[in-house]
């Protein structure tokens, strides 16, 4: 409890563009978002802001102010920029100790002219022989990928198998296929969604062989023997498909059930601990229950399960869908003289009364290729926090609010393996340590030596001036020497000025040590992504190119003649 105490944040960022030319300028407004309630973070006031080229280099990197949860700023790409696929980092300090440093990664696209630009944001399809400079010029075939709902194919209990389907570049790719026991009977069917998801279920499953024969895109069959079923563990199935309750199936086997130990289950997200309970199995190998949705909050929720040692033995992940959508946005535009467009935006609440709200709008030719945004707040906040990796078009899955599209969320769900929680760490501690401390604003810290003794000067008193912030602080160093200001506002591009002096005013014979310590993640982990064959009909070109017509115009030099020489 102590440990989900702790708040977490997430940040989402609005670009302006979906991809961008050499010289241009990447505007963005930065969301930093409470992840249990999805609203706005007004304590944070300290963001980080990276973007990395695909080599691995450092492009830009900015510190921003936070103003009740947002921040607007942009980042200049340079004409001699490279095309390709970048890395772009939004994070705060906090949200390191609860999520993989990989999954704060985004991408944008940079084009040039007459280059071929490489798929953001998915794993290179080369061989690893490339680490060593040599590359392999082959392509990865399909990917077919069996995942049991909650961690474990148990002997003896009804299995649901989730299927995950994708071609050489990592997309999703729609299949169709039969799962066979070693005797050739055929006991289910199955098929994938556009991107690349189905399910089937393996009923009171044995120790025998399964086979899975899968018809593939290019009219090839895929056949691949299914995992061994375990003789020992629990199932945990979920039904997020009901519109008021959630329903939980346990399930064990007989060989489990024998030794008539003691479990728990938490149903939690986001930091927040909704249900625990402690169940035996007892004469039955399964334990179903309910829990009324509008106990639980909406969004992406885990049901872990753990042995009478806290050792996690199972989780699923669910999705709880809110039915009630808020802020509905209204845009009209009005065309005025000089090219100038006058618009109306309104948010209305559920009585159609205007609501306070905090929009960033980005505007763009009607015919731009631009503007081919696969993210939005919506889907960026329930989905990144608690998944990890990239998710295909993730804006699909709330279109609509309907039973169609919360079963693809729930494929994607079942697709989706442990959050890999620190249980071990958690569980053991009675404080929760953090290896990341929170920032509110600045620090501005050091050390005051005497110069000719070369050792601590405790005896002084340290000033920092700053008028443009309006600034006048003092304190007193600490028994070596040390000293510390704590929540210093600095606005953009001002100085601090620092000075050292003894408790009279004396500033002679001591040395002043000042930073202002700053956190960096390093160098992202990011792989080269391989250039993607040419669009056909099976595979769609997946990255817009420069827009038809489009000519670089060579440089020019325009010079002026001065009226005066004193202008």
């Amino acid at each position: 409890e102590q440990y989900f105490q702790q708040g977490r944040e997430w940040v989402y960022t609005h670009l302006n563009k979906s991809a961008y030319l050499q010289g241009d300028d990447v505007w963005f407004t930065s969301y930093v978002l409470n992840t249990a309630n999805k609203q706005l973070s007004v304590s944070t006031s300290k963001l980080y802001i990276e973007l990395w080229s695909p080599e691995k280099k450092l492009v830009s990197r900015k510190i921003l102010f936070v103003k009740d949860g947002t921040s607007s700023h942009y980042i200049h790409l340079p004409d001699s920029l490279a095309p390709g696929s970048y890395c772009f980092r939004a994070y705060t300090n906090w949200m390191r100790n609860f999520y993989p440093e990989k999954d704060l990664s985004a991408f944008i696209t940079v084009l040039g002219p007459n280059k071929t630009v490489e798929i953001p944001g998915k794993q290179n399809a080369k061989s690893a022989d490339q680490k060593s400079g040599q590359t392999n010029s082959k392509i990865s075939d399909w990917d077919i990928q069996i995942l049991p709902e909650s961690g474990t194919f148990l002997v003896g209990a009804d299995n649901v198998m989730a299927v995950k389907a994708t071609d050489s570049f990592g997309r999703g790719a729609k299949i169709n296929g039969k799962v066979l026991t070693g005797d050739n009977n055929e006991i289910a069917v199955f098929s994938t969604n556009e991107n690349g998801m189905g399910s089937f279920m393996i009923r009171e499953a044995t120790n025998q062989k399964y086979i899975l024969k899968a018809d593939l895109p290019d009219s090839s069959v895929r056949e691949l023997q299914l995992p061994n079923a375990e003789p020992k563990g629990i199932v945990i199935q979920v039904n997020p498909f009901r519109t008021d309750v959630i329903s939980f199936k346990l399930q064990t086997n007989n060989i489990t059930n024998q030794n008539n130990n003691t479990y728990f289950v938490t149903i939690h997200a986001n930091g927040v601990i909704f249900r625990n309970y402690r169940f035996k199995f007892s004469k039955s190998n399964s334990i179903q229950f309910r829990i009324n949705k509008e106990e639980l909050g909406s969004g992406i929720i885990y049901a872990t399960v753990f042995d009478q040692n806290l050792t996690p033995v199972a989780e699923r992940i669910f999705y709880n869908q809110d039915p009630n959508i808020r802020g509905r946005l209204t845009l009209k535009a009005e065309a005025l003289s000089n090219d100038t467009v006058k618009m109306n935006v309104n948010v209305l609440d559920s009585l159609n009364n205007t609501e306070f709200s905090k929009l960033s709008i980005s505007v763009l030719p009607g015919e731009t290729a631009l503007s081919q945004f696969n993210n939005s707040l919506l889907a960026e906040s329930i989905l990144r926090p608690a998944l990890q990796g990239e998710v295909e078009n993730p804006n699909s899955y709330f279109e609509k609010n309907d039973f169609e599209h919360l079963a693809a969320i729930d494929l994607l769900l079942l697709t989706q393996g442990w959050r890999k929680y620190d249980w071990p760490e958690i569980l053991q501690n009675n404080t929760p340590k953090f290896k990341f401390p929170y920032e509110e604003a600045f620090s501005v810290e050091g050390m005051v030596k005497n110069w000719m003794k070369n050792k601590a000067d405790t005896k002084s008193r340290v000033s920092l001036f700053s008028p443009l912030n309006k600034l006048v602080l003092m304190t007193q160093v600490d028994s070596a020497g040390k000293y510390k200001f704590e929540r210093v506002y600095l606005a953009d591009s001002t100085w601090v000025i620092l000075s050292a002096t003894s408790d009279k005013g004396r500033g002679w014979n001591r040395a002043l040590q000042m930073s202002i310590p700053e956190y960096s993640m390093g160098v992202p982990d990011i792989h080269q992504v391989q250039t993607p064959p040419k669009a056909t009909k099976e595979i769609p070109e997946v990255i817009p190119h420069l827009t038809k017509g489009v000519i670089q115009l060579p440089e020019e030099v325009v010079t002026e003649k001065r009226i005066h020489p004193i202008f």
